[in-house]
C-alpha cells in the first residue's frame, strides 16, 4: 500500500532526523559550557535560545496532530472490530443485498445476476435458493449455458421460471434484442402458457422503424396478451407496457383481454399501429375491467374513433397522460369518472384531438386535477376553456419544445384578457415553462400573465433566456447575428427582479428533476403545495 510505504518511511527519516539534531543540540551544550566564555560564544547561546522556542512549538504541533491521527485511527479500529466479514453474513442478510443490487441494475439485466451467482460457491447457493431474485425475465432466447444446466434457447427462460417457486413473474423485452424469429417467438409463447406462472407485469418493446423482428415481437405480444387472458394467470398483474409495434398489414389483430385485471394499477398503450392498435372500444372495455387503475398512459395510437364507448369508472387513476390519439380526449373524458384522488392530466391540445365538442371534456376537468401539463398547443381557443373547467389546478406546465413560444403565450393572454371580477383566475401555486427559449418580446407578455394570474412560483425546466435588451435587437438584425449564441441558461437579472416582486419563488432547472411522464412525481406535488 503506498500510503503506508510512505508514513514508514517519513517516520523513519523523522526520527533520524530528530535523532541527529538531539545529538546537535547536546554537543553544542558541551562545547559552551566547557570553553571560555566570548563575544562570539555569547551571541551563538542566544540564537539558539531563540530557535529553542520555535522548535518546541513545532514538536507540540507535532505531537497534538499526532495524538489527532490516533484518536482517528482508534475510532476506526473499533468500527472495525464490530463489523463482520461478508463471508459470515446469514444468508438472509446477503440475499437482501442482492435484491438492492438487482433493483439497481437497469431493468434487473441478466448479467447483474450473472455477476452475483459467479463470485463463490456460497454466492451461488445463496443466490439460486432466493426466489426474488429470478421473478425477473429478460424475453430474448439466446442461450447462456453459466445459469444452468439446460442447453435449449428457452432454458434459461425456464430456468428463472422453476427458481421463482411461485411469485408473479415481470417479463420485459427490450427493444435492442435480436436474437429471436417468430418460430421462436411462437415457441416461446407455447411454452410460457403451459407453464404454471403468475404474471407481476410484462413491458413489450418493439422497434419504432420496421425491421424483420417486428413480426416475432408481434407473435410474442399476442402470446403475452392470451396469457394474462387465462383466468387465474392475471390475478397478480400490476403494469402492462406495448409499445412501438409495426406490425405488417396481413396480419391478424391483437385480441385485447375482456377479462377482470383486479390488480393492474399501470397501462401503457404507445406507438401502436395498424393491427396492433386497439379500438376505442377495446380500450374502455379494458378500463371497466381494473378498479385499481392509477396510471393511464395512450401515445400515438392509429385509433378509429368509436361513439359507442360505455362510462368507464375509475376511481384510483392518479396519472393520464395521452398524445397523439385523434378524438380520444373528448371522447375518454366524458366517460371516465376519476374519483376524488388528486389527478395529473398531461396531453396534447391540437385540432386533431379537440375534433369533437370541448364540452365533453368538462367532465374529467371538473374532476380533482391538481396538475395539468400541455405538450403541444395549436387551437388556441381551448386553452380559456381548459383552464376555467378546472377549479382545483394548482400547477400548470406549458412544453414549448414542439410549438413556437407564441403557441404558448399567446392563448394565456387571451384568457387573460378574458378574465372578469366574477371570473377570477384559477389559484395557481405554480406556473411552469418547459424545453424552450425566452426573448426580451415573450418576456414581457409573460410579465402580462403573471400580473393576471399571480402564481406563487415560476418555473423554467430546460428554458433559455435571451441575454439581448431591446436596444441590441436592431443592431442584431442589422449585423444578422446568430441569434442562438445570444442565449443562455440564466435569467435576465433585470427581469428576476421583477418577477420576484410578483412571486414568492423562481426555480429553474437545466433539466426535469425527476422521470418524466414516469408516474405522479413528488416535484409535481411539492410544486403544487401538498408536501
Amino acid at each position: 500500500m503506498d500510503a503506508f510505504d510512505k508514513w514508514l518511511s517519513a517516520r523513519k527519516a523523522f526520527e533520524h532526523a530528530a535523532l541527529g539534531f538531539l545529538d546537535a543540540s547536546t554537543t553544542l551544550k558541551d562545547v559552551v559550557t566547557r570553553s571560555e566564555a566570548s563575544i562570539a560564544k555569547g551571541d551563538i547561546v542566544e540564537i539558539v535560545l531563540g530557535q529553542h522556542e520555535l522548535v518546541a512549538e513545532s514538536f507540540h504541533l507535532i505531537r497534538s496532530r499526532m495524538q489527532h491521527s490516533q484518536r482517528i485511527l482508534n475510532a476506526f479500529t473499533n468500527i472495525s472490530a464490530q463489523r463482520v466479514p461478508i463471508s459470515k453474513l446469514p444468508a438472509e442478510i446477503l440475499s437482501r443485498i442482492f435484491s438492492s443490487f438487482l433493483a439497481s441494475s437497469s431493468k434487473h439485466e441478466n448479467d447483474a445476476l450473472l455477476n452475483i451467482i459467479l463470485v463463490c460457491t456460497r454466492w451461488y447457493q445463496v443466490a439460486t435458493s432466493t426466489p426474488a431474485l429470478w421473478n425477473h425475465v429478460d424475453l430474448c432466447t439466446s442461450p447462456n449455458p453459466v445459469y444452468g444446466e439446460s442447453s435449449s434457447r428457452f432454458g434459461r427462460v425456464k430456468l428463472f421460471l422453476t427458481r421463482s417457486r411461485g411469485l408473479p413473474i415481470h417479463f420485459h423485452l427490450p427493444s435492442n434484442r435480436r436474437h429471436f424469429n417468430r418460430t421462436d417467438m411462437v415457441e416461446l409463447g407455447l411454452m410460457l402458457q403451459s407453464q404454471e406462472a403468475t404474471v407481476g407485469s410484462i413491458e413489450l418493446h418493439g422497434r419504432i422503424s420496421y425491421s424483420d423482428t417486428d413480426s416475432a415481437r408481434y407473435s410474442l405480444t399476442q402470446s403475452m396478451l392470451t396469457l394474462i387472458s387465462t383466468p387465474g394467470r392475471s390475478d397478480s398483474l400490476r403494469a402492462l407496457t406495448i409499445a412501438a409495434l409495426r406490425p405488417s398489414i396481413l396480419e391478424y389483430s391483437l385480441i385485447w383481454p375482456s377479462t377482470p385485471l383486479a390488480q393492474l394499477g399501470e397501462l401503457t398503450l404507445e406507438d401502436l399501429v395498424g393491427p396492433a392498435c386497439p379500438s376505442l372500444a377495446q380500450v374502455t372495455i379494458m378500463l371497466s375491467k381494473c378498479p385499481l387503475l392509477h396510471t393511464l398512459r395512450l401515445r400515438n395510437l392509429e385509433t378509429n374513433l368509436d361513439d359507442s364507448l360505455s362510462p368507464i369508472q375509475l376511481p384510483n387513476l392518479r396519472l393520464l397522460d395521452i398524445s397523439n390519439v385523434p378524438g380520444v380526449v373528448p371522447l375518454l373524458s366524458s366517460q371516465i369518472s376519476p374519483g376524488a384522488n388528486r389527478l395529473d392530466v398531461r396531453l396534447d391540445l391540437r385540432s386533431s384531438e379537440m375534433r369533437l365538442n370541448t364540452g365533453a371534456t368538462q367532465g374529467l376537468f371538473l374532476s380533482n386535477v391538481f396538475s395539468l401539463t400541455v405538450r403541444q398547443l395549436q387551437e388556441t381557443v381551448h386553452m380559456g376553456s381548459y383552464l376555467t373547467s378546472t377549479p382545483n389546478l394548482r400547477v400548470l406546465i406549458l412544453d414549448m419544445c414542439h410549438n413556437p413560444t407564441c403557441h404558448v403565450l399567446d392563448p394565456m393572454l387571451e384568457y387573460v384578457a378574458s378574465l372578469s371580477a366574477n371570473q377570477p383566475p384559477p389559484g395557481l401555486q405554480a406556473l411552469g415553462f418547459m424545453s424552450g427559449a425566452m426573448d426580451s418580446e415573450l418576456m414581457a407578455k409573460l410579465k402580462k400573465i403573471v400580473d393576471a394570474m399571480r402564481p406563487r412560483t415560476l418555473v423554467f425546466i430546460n428554458v433559455s433566456f435571451s441575454a439581448l435588451r431591446d436596444q441590441d435587437e436592431e443592431l442584431a438584425e442589422y449585423r444578422h447575428f446568430d441569434r442562438r449564441e445570444a442565449f443562455s441558461g440564466y435569467f435576465p437579472s433585470e427581469d428576476e427582479k421583477w418577477f420576484r416582486s410578483r412571486v414568492d419563488r423562481i426555480i429553474t432547472y437545466p433539466i426535469y428533476p425527476s422521470q418524466v411522464y414516469k408516474g405522479v412525481d413528488s416535484f409535481l406535488e411539492h410544486l403544487a403545495g401538498f408536501e
